[in-house]
């Protein structure tokens, strides 16, 4: 299930009360500059769980959107939403509300917040209260150096010469996880890894920091 954790309507009606490398780098700008407020649940308020919890709220306005098909997935995120970022950061530097796609259980520390629908087959993973990885199931978005989905193991290969490492599929036979790796001392930390079928064309691809870029079940 779905549910949008940017609350703009609520957080009005408080003030109203109160008053380097091949497949890219991981230099950082600074994150956008959102005003946020601290939400807690409590019996006056819609919530989705018993316990007390803090909500981080968007005020900052979206004038996107910021991401589409022709942006570039990087070891270090899809355009201007970059790996490190907060929800709150990421929904800034996309441009428009990113809704989050529940995990496995109300609370959980990971979840994903999808790119739809500007950017379909594309969705952020959050975990620990910061994006992690990007993952693109679907569509045209490629890495920088022009890798992605339909492309096969051979060209993978030639993109990067040298710098592939490959691992048994866990789920599909034949099938492996080609993970590029970077050369760079400050990219250590962070990997894009390529999903292929049984005749080496890649289905799916993923890129961001270690060692949720490897987790081959998403938040499961």
């Amino acid at each position: 299930m779905r549910r949008t954790i940017f609350l703009l309507l609520a957080l009005a009606l408080v003030a109203a009360a109160c008053g380097g490398t091949d497949a890219g780098t991981t230099t950082q700008a600074s994150p956008p500059t959102a005003t946020t407020v601290s939400a807690t649940t409590s019996s006056t308020t819609s919530t989705t769980s018993s316990s007390t919890s803090s909500t981080t709220v968007t005020t900052a306005p979206l004038t996107g959107p910021n991401i589409s098909n022709d942006s570039v997935i990087t070891i270090g995120g899809l355009g201007p939403v970059r790996v490190g970022m907060t929800p709150d950061q990421a929904t800034v530097a996309a441009g428009y509300v990113l809704e989050v796609e529940i995990g496995l259980f109300e609370g959980d520390p990971c979840f994903y917040l999808p790119a739809d629908p500007h950017v379909p087959g594309v969705s952020f993973m959050v975990n620990n209260g910061t994006v992690a990885r990007v993952d693109v199931l679907t569509g045209p978005v490629t890495t920088r150096s022009g890798a992605g989905i339909g492309m096969t193991e051979a060209e993978i290969h030639n993109l990067f010469p040298g710098k592939i490492e490959e691992r048994q599929h866990f789920y599909i036979e034949g099938g492996k996880y080609l993970e590029f790796v970077p050369v760079d001392e400050a990219d250590a930390n962070f990997r894009v890894v390529f999903e292929t079928d049984p005749d080496g064309v890649v289905l799916t691809y993923r890129a961001g920091r270690l060692p949720e870029v490897r987790w081959f079940e998403g938040c499961a």
